[in-house]
């Protein structure tokens, strides 16, 4: 048991050595809509497409894999993360096009963004809706939301249960109205063309 103990005590003195900083969340650019589906993240060989890569960690806890629309969530709270450039503490607006799956029987989602402020949100349909959400970064300039499916779920597979889908994220800080236009600029063509 000395061995053990002496074990222990040695074992936690190391880990209270080591920095505990958090790892750095992929850092998304203001103004820009990505897309995240299976060719947008894995497509082609170029640098583009090797950074683009680094978009599936947006999807941070809670992601089935990417599809060729985007992705379903794999449990009722599932978590958007990425990093900004501002400083600490800076006010957002994230847009998230989000789904929820046909076979629902609650249309409601509820989402709680960085500060730990909640609001409920409604879908009309099965079609993606973009959803609006004004937050702020943390300490450490990122920015998490989670997404968290309420009331009674309907499964057609219970061996790969999906609860919402998420299929492009962008943000811009709330007084940027260049980032803005660009945002709704993006989102409006790419409609037009779709």
């Amino acid at each position: 048991s000395d061995v053990a103990n002496t074990f222990m005590r040695r074992m936690a003195e190391a880990a209270s050595l080591v920095p505990q900083k958090r790892p750095t969340a992929t850092v998304l650019v203001p103004g820009r809509v990505y897309w995240l589906n299976k060719t947008a993240i894995y497509g082609g060989a170029s640098t583009t497409a090797w950074q683009n890569r680094a978009l599936k960690f947006v999807c941070a806890l809670g992601w089935h894999q990417f599809e060729d629309w985007g992705a379903w969530s794999s449990r009722r709270a599932a978590e958007i993360a990425f990093g900004t450039a501002a400083p600490a503490r800076s006010k957002f607006r994230v847009l998230l096009q989000l789904r929820l799956p046909p076979q629902r029987v609650s249309d409601n989602m509820r989402y709680v963004e960085t500060s730990g402020v909640s609001k409920l949100v409604q879908f009309d349909n099965d079609k993606a809706t973009w959803v609006s959400i004004d937050t702020q970064s943390d300490d450490n300039g990122q920015i998490k939301i989670s997404l968290e499916r309420i009331g009674t779920i309907e499964q057609v597979d219970d061996n790969r249960p999906i609860f919402v889908g998420v299929s492009a994220i962008a943000y811009h800080q709330r007084d940027d109205i260049a980032a803005r236009l660009d945002v709704l600029e993006s989102i409006a063509f790419t409609k037009a063309t779709a």
